[in-house]
């Protein structure tokens, strides 16, 4: 129990604090790169680019995804297989830059190759009207191209076509469009600014962490109005309606940032994390161990989960597993450097309060 006391009085570690967003706006030409799995690509300048190919024309508006085979195939014998991999039909983009994917199939065993003269050309169009359109040879075996500066708002037709001696051999169009969401008195502009979902989120973030919780909300709602499946969005709305004392909206907000989060994605830890203090808040404690647990999982150090399981635990008055946590939490402070426990979640007054917890929790098992 010295030990104990004496932990308690060494008070607080260095505080920690969250990164400030910055917003930024992007006003450049649209640019399309060749990002090549062999040894180089190409570019374009979106905007001031002349037609590589005379005979590829980008025509029609965003919506007209109908192709006439016979304008494509001239004479050719084979029939390979043109399909774009990203992005998705229909997707909506947190940012002005997408990486467009391809995959060709059938192509004469294989697919590129110096023998076959062949050229993949890419074009966007938007609005009606041609943005871009370049060609890239295929000696260097090119499927992945790389768009930015991509308009926010916008719709755009990607419309690409694989060339052999100037022969259309195969074709693929997809649609998607940039998110954007409008803003009035941003720092260097004047008006209302349309800027991406990305921008819009991280000046959401800015006043979510200075206590402006219902500009912060407005912007969320924005964003879900149009890409209502955007994990992040859906996971901070969830922590509005926690903060504003709401955990049972908050969970319905939450699960569904889990239910269409990336699975690779870094935040799913904090997703988990979160959904977990939500459904403790609510008094679903079991439910909650089940989150915190599968936080602990993903990352076994994380201190944000084991402080809130070691309160769950308490609340299902299981002591021992408490003290357990508790105590993990208040080592981290002597045997991590303070980076280790920024980026594992550390926060002084949890260190303190896991602290006083173990010291009383072993008090109370004392005189038990």
């Amino acid at each position: 129990m010295r030990a104990c006391a004496k932990r308690r009085d060494e008070g607080r570690s260095t505080a920690r604090r969250w990164v400030r967003c910055a917003a930024a706006m992007v006003a450049a030409s649209c640019m399309l790169a060749a990002v090549p799995s062999g040894p180089s690509g190409g570019s374009i300048v979106v905007g001031a680019s002349k037609a590589v190919l005379e005979d590829y024309q980008i025509s029609g508006g965003i919506n007209d995804l109908e192709i006439d085979a016979s304008e494509f195939f001239q004479g050719s014998q084979q029939r390979p297989k043109l399909e774009i991999l990203k992005p998705d039909n229909g997707e909506v983009l947190d940012t002005g830059t997408v990486d467009i994917q391809l995959r060709v199939e059938g192509y004469g065993g294989q697919f590129p190759s110096q023998l076959h003269d062949s050229r993949i050309c890419l074009g966007l169009a938007s609005g009606g009207a041609r943005v871009l359109e370049n060609c890239f040879e295929q000696a260097n075996m090119m499927t992945v191209f790389h768009a930015s500066n991509l308009e926010p708002g916008a719709s755009y037709m990607l419309r690409v076509v694989l060339f052999e001696r100037s022969q259309a051999l195969a074709v693929s169009v997809r649609s998607f469009r940039v998110g954007a969401v409008s803003f009035t008195g941003l720092e260097g502009t004047e008006g209302v600014q349309a800027v991406t979902i990305q921008t819009a989120l991280q000046v959401a973030m800015e006043q979510h962490k200075s206590q402006n919780v219902e500009q912060a909300e407005d912007i969320y709602r924005e964003v879900l109005a149009q890409h209502p499946a955007h994990a992040d969005a859906l996971h901070l709305m969830g922590l509005v309606h926690y903060q504003k004392g709401d955990p049972l909206t908050a969970i319905g907000y939450i699960e569904g940032a889990l239910q269409h989060m990336n699975r690779t994605s870094v935040q799913v830890v904090n997703y988990h994390n979160s959904l977990g203090e939500c459904l403790r808040a609510a008094g679903r404690y079991e439910d909650a161990v089940v989150h915190f647990e599968q936080a602990l999982a993903i990352n076994p150090d994380y201190i944000n989960a084991k402080f809130n399981l070691g309160l769950t635990y308490q609340s299902l008055n299981e002591i021992d597993r408490s003290i357990v946590l508790y105590a993990q939490i208040a080592e981290a402070t002597y045997t991590l450097t303070p980076a280790q426990l920024y980026e594992l979640g550390f926060d002084d007054a949890m260190a303190l309060e896991a602290t006083i917890r173990q010291c009383d929790l072993l008090q109370l098992r004392e005189e038990l």
